[in-house]
């Protein structure tokens, strides 16, 4: 109404009010607004009920269908958006200079808060009064994590129907005895090396039976005899031992220091320092360098020489000379020999009898002549 004159008067439809606006009717009563359990952050393991809400990504998503492992997303099939990112805070502490309406969810119990600047103080989402449901204020309703212990106590929270079932079970129900073995088809394995193929007991241990085997095997095979694949691991552990006690036992009687409890490749090492004998060397030349054969190049110093020379020339002439370091023997096995053609023969004198040179690894010695000679050594250590 508008008052058009400035006399006290209530106001009425005469002369002085005008009518401008009307009372409707009563209109029809609206939807009821969600009733959201707030479950903290999102967990993909975690199985989702309608009105179930979430925090994601800094935003809150409420649950419209029974879902698990589907991310939320404002698609309006299976979550929508409740909470935008960015007009909610989640941490552990509350925002130290927060304004007003803020909403801010406490990571360490889950709970949803929203700050009053009029009371400068943070308020539970769920111990605020809203709007009455069958009487009663959302303060009345028991807290997200009352009702989630409510739903786990399943002493308290059963149907009419399951505690009509309990109640026709014979009282002897609770003396089952549970078996003290079970088949190792029935038992599970968890294996988080992933060193098994197999998930039950049984195929497990035929895993490891195979591995066994295929282990003996391989020893077996390569110790040979008298180590089989049939033996057990002690047995060819004794085999081995046995092996590694007489290889000691021959290097000691050659000389070389050992025992059974060294490394095998430690015993293996130290056949190379058992003494075989006096080590030789041969060889044919015609190569003669200043009159002299010289060998060089040997792994030893040469104790004893042997050597055959001949050489052709309208007939053959043949010597043998010998050096012996042990014997004190330096000089020739015979003297110059000329063969002539027809078969006859006749002796010269030596010279230059003892003109022997002995190296660490070869010698040289002079023969006193440089050509058409063919030349046959041997040496001793």
């Amino acid at each position: 109404m508008i008052k058009v004159t400035t006399v006290p008067q209530l106001p009425d439809d005469g002369t002085n009010w005008r009518l401008m606006a009307q009372r409707g009717g009563q209109g029809e009563r609206g939807l009821a607004g969600a009733n959201l359990v707030f479950r903290g952050t999102y967990n993909p393991d975690t199985t989702y009920d309608p009105d179930d809400a979430v925090e994601y990504n800094g935003s809150v998503y409420y649950c419209t269908a029974t879902v698990v492992g589907e991310t939320p997303q404002d698609d309006g099939t299976s979550w929508d958006l409740f909470l935008a990112r960015g007009s909610i805070l989640v941490s552990d502490s509350a925002p130290a200079s927060p304004t007003d309406k803020q909403v801010w969810i406490d990571s360490t119990t889950d709970m949803m808060n929203w700050y009053d600047s009029s009371s400068s103080s943070w308020i539970p989402l769920n111990a605020k009064d809203a709007d009455t449901v069958d009487g009663k204020h959302a303060s009345d309703f028991a807290t997200s994590t009352e009702f989630n212990e409510h739903q786990a106590n399943d002493v308290v929270h059963r149907t009419q129907a399951e505690k009509d079932k309990l109640a026709g079970i014979e009282s002897n129900a609770n003396n089952y005895s549970h078996p003290s073995t079970h088949p190792d088809t029935m038992i599970d394995v968890t294996d988080t090396s992933s060193n098994f193929t197999a998930t039950k007991l049984d195929g497990v241990l035929d895993e490891l039976f195979t591995f066994a085997d295929n282990g003996k095997t391989n020893i077996a095979s390569v110790v040979g005899s008298p180590a089989t694949a049939s033996d057990t691991f002690n047995q060819l552990q004794t085999t081995i031992q046995n092996a590694k006690n007489t290889m000691a036992t021959n290097l000691n009687n050659k000389g070389t220091s050992a025992s059974g409890t060294e490394d095998l490749q430690e015993l293996a090492d130290k056949i190379a320092n058992v003494n075989t004998g006096k080590k030789w060397a041969s060889g044919t030349t015609s190569t003669i360098e200043n009159y002299s054969l010289s060998v060089t190049g040997l792994d030893f110093e040469p104790n004893t020489i042997l050597i055959r020379a001949e050489r052709v020339y309208g007939g053959s002439y043949f010597i043998e000379k010998a050096y012996s370091l042990e014997i004190g023997f330096n000089n020739e096995l015979s003297d110059w020999k000329f063969v002539v053609d027809d078969g006859g023969s006749f002796d010269s004198a030596n010279e230059n009898g003892d003109s022997w040179t002995i190296y660490q690894d070869g010698f040289e010695v002079y023969l006193g002549y440089s050509s058409d000679v063919t030349m046959e050594w041997i040496a001793f250590e």
